[in-house]
């Protein structure tokens, strides 16, 4: 509509200014000896308007020339940055798809006039890993770190993940030492600095990263709990030297209140402070944790622990029989502790109704000792027969 309005407009302007001209065409008389131009005032002005308009294409087209290298420069760093993006845009899709070979000589083509070779740079050191080339993503690595204006930490934390990867934890540790002493409560470093200990197997370290782990919620919570018990399952299990029942107890302390309660953490105290000749406390806080939790594990590691009154512990498993009802465990538990309360026939008994539930080879090993030192090795022979094949081992 507005383009209609404006030819019009064009048009009323136009025979406005025909109908003047053919009324009163004007006269222009310019004269320069030898020269005399002698014209209308129509004329005059269109080929004024024709001179102008030819001196200004000139002028254009001049500067046009003079700028032509700069604006073909221009065009071409354009055309490049233009074909970069797409290769770095390219690189991405191949590597977010498997294609790790294609990504890497993608994104080595959008480098010389990528927007960001930081990121380029760091894409294709992930290309080559998925590679195995160490060299190469090293290289790349380095690359991305020598960017200036961009932060180093990035890139060391991608090569910290790369060699956790790569199955070098003793090099990811100092990579990440390097970014702490950067940013010391930089919390991704933080968390691989937890994944490098755990396969390290450094445990005390891991102690003191966990304490600062949980007041900094670096973990989910899940993720957390099980790191913990892995920890102190590993601290508790260390083969300890006779007389060391202080040492013992220090690492018990050091376990956080909220994971005492661990079925696993229980047993394997329990088990070391068997060795070091501390049963009757082992004994006092497995009858205490199964008050609190009944757990099948903690049963089990109750028949192994010799305590100075066995009878006692036979009668504390039995009330478990009354209140709990039997179970393979159990029953394997109560076998234990009537042998070692020298009630060899209730022993039996109690074996053979842990097997009929499925007690397993440890309940055939059992009842085969049982047996050999009742004077059956026969009977004996068989059942070590039996816990042999439940074990998988060779008769």
């Amino acid at each position: 509509m507005r383009l209609l309005i404006g030819i019009l407009v064009l048009l009323f302007v136009a025979a406005s200014g025909a109908l003047i001209v053919v009324r009163n065409p004007g006269y222009v008389l310019i004269a320069r000896e030898p020269f005399v131009l002698e014209t209308s005032l129509a004329v005059f002005v269109i080929l004024l308007v024709a001179a102008f308009a030819l001196l200004y294409s000139l002028a254009r087209i001049s500067v046009r020339l003079l700028h032509a290298p700069r604006d073909l420069g221009r065009w071409r760093q354009t055309r490049r940055t233009r074909r970069a993006r797409q290769a770095f845009h390219d690189g991405l899709k191949h590597l977010i798809s498997g294609d790790a070979q294609h990504a890497e000589k993608s994104l080595v083509a959008s480098l010389h006039a990528s927007d960001s070779p930081y990121l380029a740079n760091l894409a294709a050191a992930l290309a080559a890993q998925e590679q195995h080339d160490r060299e190469k993503r090293d290289r790349y690595l380095m690359a991305a770190r020598q960017q200036t204006g961009e932060s180093p930490i990035a890139a060391e934390l991608l090569q910290a993940r790369l060699q956790i990867l790569d199955r070098r934890p003793e090099l990811a540790h100092a990579t990440l030492a390097h970014v702490l002493e950067q940013d010391p409560k930089q919390p991704a470093a933080q968390r691989l600095m937890i994944t490098v200990a755990r396969q390290l197997r450094d445990w005390h370290g891991l102690t003191q990263l966990l304490s600062q782990a949980h007041k900094h919620r670096w973990l989910p919570e899940p993720e957390l709990r099980e790191v913990e018990i892995e920890t102190h399952l590993a601290l508790l299990n260390l083969d300890l030297p006779d007389h060391a029942l202080d040492t013992l107890h220090q690492a018990w302390s050091m376990v956080p209140a909220a994971r005492r309660d661990e079925p696993s953490l229980i047993a394997a105290y329990a088990r070391q402070l068997t060795r070091q000749h501390a049963p009757d406390e082992a004994l006092k806080l497995v009858e205490a944790a199964l008050a609190h939790q009944w757990d099948e594990l903690l049963v089990r590691r109750y028949g192994h622990i010799a305590g100075t009154n066995p009878a006692a512990q036979l009668e504390q498993a039995q009330d478990w029989l009354t209140h709990h009802g039997e179970s393979a465990a159990l029953l394997l538990t109560l076998g234990r502790l009537a042998r070692r309360a020298a009630q060899s026939d209730q022993a039996v008994r109690y074996l053979e109704r842990s097997l009929a539930l499925g007690g397993g080879s440890e309940a055939h090993a059992e009842l085969a000792a049982l047996l050999e030192s009742s004077g059956e090795p026969t009977r004996a022979l068989e059942h070590y027969r039996r816990a042999l094949a439940l074990t998988g081992l060779p008769d």
